[in-house]
């Protein structure tokens, strides 16, 4: 056994969650690390520090195409921040639609990620990534849609970046 899982057991680090622990809180994966915030939007991107302490400090903006964005600001986001973590907000390109008798079964929620055409049958599409959240008291269910190729396009320039996206979210933050 090496000394250094020692001291991480007996610095409690051995218990916080993964990076990659989409379940835990942000703050709860990356403590003690200063991550970048991000959220973009169709004709302007905004961003914000997280600092080890856990506040957010100031950031900045600019309007324009996120690929030009990102290459004259990538240097300066990864000076500013540990090992290239990114919690990006995506806010364009989704659809919000209000649906009914989408299945509530327990875990469904989770199966629409891995299986959609499971969960929503009919109205399951090909090349697109779901989310939904049902109302309690009827049987409505709002349902957020997202192109695949989106995300995976915005993934792939971020690691090109030097970027490690630990939470992407779309829309309403539901995905």
């Amino acid at each position: 056994m090496k000394l250094g899982d020692i001291k991480s057991v007996l610095t409690f680090a051995a218990f916080r969650p993964e990076p990659d622990d989409r379940n835990a809180a942000w703050h709860r994966r990356f403590s003690k690390q200063q991550t970048l915030l991000l959220n973009i939007s169709r004709t302007q991107t905004s961003w914000k520090i997280l600092s080890k302490s856990g506040k957010i400090t100031d950031g900045g903006s600019q309007t324009g195409d996120f690929k030009e964005i990102i290459t004259s600001m990538a240097p300066e986001w990864k000076a500013q921040i540990d090992d290239g973590w990114c919690c990006v907000s995506m806010n364009t390109r989704y659809i919000l639609s209000l649906e009914t008798n989408v299945s509530r079964k327990p875990g469904s929620e989770e199966v629409i990620r891995t299986n959609p055409r499971a969960v929503l049958g009919a109205r399951y599409e090909k090349g697109k990534r779901y989310a939904y959240t049902n109302n309690p008291e009827s049987g409505s269910t709002i349902l957020l849609t997202i192109e695949e190729d989106q995300i995976k396009q915005l993934e792939s320039l971020l690691m090109s970046s030097g970027f490690k996206v630990g939470r992407l979210c779309c829309g309403t933050y539901a995905m």
